[in-house]
């Protein structure tokens, strides 16, 4: 029973067993297959990340008040930490600082949770990308740090100190909240002196920003107090995105920057500039894939927004 004849005789009926699908025999997935498949649960954890820190604002939860006390803000954990980024382009990669800015030594973003939130991205942007909290960096990637934060859009193009100091035009009364005299320590004072800009100057110009450099005392309390400016607002603030200026980093780091991902706004054509960031950042990082992940802004303040990831959005699936 093994000669030659029965052995190709084998051979032969096996061959038609799988050709025929009439084998319970699992075939090989193919190395293409296996990459995607880690792609799209790489992409789905990290929109299940991400819409679980934009919902951390319950009382009871951990995250709300601070990280791991009061010298570390819940930006540190919770939230999301977005830049708005402009039409696609080879002419500079979108997740290194604009080489056009004009604040050396920040770069602008957003922080986005339910209760600091807004109903667009910065003039009106429909793509850019996220980075991951320092709380929750993977090994080996860098920490961003925060320099500042303004309850809502600073103007920061026009100040000093990388975006975190006085106005060009109203270099008194716009220094750093803790600066001022008294300093502005809770969002209800950030607001009167907001208010308090004289009639038919710009109130934004002459805000304030809060300090936020690491080892700032207290600034736990205090970034609580400014994201909730909208709300003592009664959400008027929520047509304009906030501003968290972000210490300027070196290009070419592609191997250790900590981009989260890709996003793009749900309804827009976003996906085709976030499609060739995404592309890019795999060409120029020699293999790093990222997530495009879609999102939905709140449509209201303290509304949801949505996190999601889908395969037929990305460049690389």
């Amino acid at each position: 029973m093994n000669s030659p004849t029965y052995r190709i005789a084998r051979i032969f009926l096996f061959g038609l067993c799988i050709a025929s699908a009439g084998c319970a025999v699992n075939p090989r997935r193919t190395p293409s297959e296996e990459v995607r498949a880690a792609h799209t649960a790489e992409g789905e954890a990290t929109a299940a990340a991400m819409q679980a820190r934009f919902d951390a604002v319950l009382d009871s939860d951990p995250l709300n008040a601070s990280c791991d006390g009061p010298r570390t803000p819940v930006f540190l954990c919770s939230g999301i930490l977005l830049r708005g980024t402009g039409k696609f382009s080879e002419a500079y990669h979108a997740w290194n600082p604009n080489p056009n800015s004009t604040k050396p030594g920040g770069v602008s973003f957003s922080f986005l949770r339910r209760d600091a939130s807004y109903i667009k991205l910065a003039y009106g942007y429909n793509h850019g990308f996220t980075v991951w909290p320092v709380f929750h960096l993977p090994q080996g990637k860098f920490e961003m740090e925060v320099l500042c934060y303004f309850p809502m859009d600073g103007a920061t193009d026009l100040r000093s100190d990388a975006g975190c100091g006085p106005h060009r035009d109203h270099p008194t009364e716009s220094v750093p909240c803790q600066q001022k005299d008294p300093p502005i320590l809770t969002g209800a004072a950030w607001l009167a002196d907001y208010n308090d800009a004289p009639a038919g100057t710009s109130k934004r110009d002459q805000s304030c920003g809060f300090t936020m450099v690491s080892g700032t005392s207290n600034s736990a309390a205090l970034f609580k107090e400014a994201m909730h400016v909208q709300h003592l607002y009664r959400g008027a603030f929520f047509e304009s995105q906030d501003e968290a200026i972000i210490a300027t980093w070196e290009t070419g780091l592609e191997k250790t920057i900590p981009l989260e991902s890709f996003i793009f706004l749900a309804g827009t054509d976003g996906h085709l500039d976030s499609k060739g960031d995404q592309n890019d950042f795999y060409v120029t990082s020699k293999g790093i894939w990222r997530p495009i992940i879609r999102v939905t802004l709140p449509r209201e303040p303290n509304g949801e927004a949505h996190f999601e990831y889908y395969e037929s959005d990305q460049a690389i699936p």
